[in-house]
């Protein structure tokens, strides 16, 4: 089985691309998520907490998949078998 260099290292590349955007978006992620919860126990007007507990479970669980992506993303990267020249 012949393997084309160039779409195997566009592909790591694509990769490469994607890990930069989910590391980016946790880190956003988890910067709202301390703004909110730091705007949010300093003012006890209009305190919802059904609502403020929802939003952070949702963005809690985007942290937590994009994390599991990074992780099968670095598992790709160290498994992966380049062939060498001879």
């Amino acid at each position: 089985m012949k393997i084309n260099p160039k779409k195997y290292f566009k592909e790591l590349k694509r990769i490469d691309n994607h890990k930069d955007y989910l590391w980016k978006r946790i880190y956003e992620l988890r910067c709202e998520i301390t703004d909110f919860v730091l705007i949010n126990t300093m003012s006890d007007s209009e305190y919802r907490p059904a609502t403020y507990w929802k939003a952070l479970k949702v963005k809690a669980n985007l942290v937590k998949k994009y994390s599991q992506k990074l992780r099968k993303f670095d598992t790709v990267r160290w498994n992966e078998t380049v062939p060498e020249r001879i």
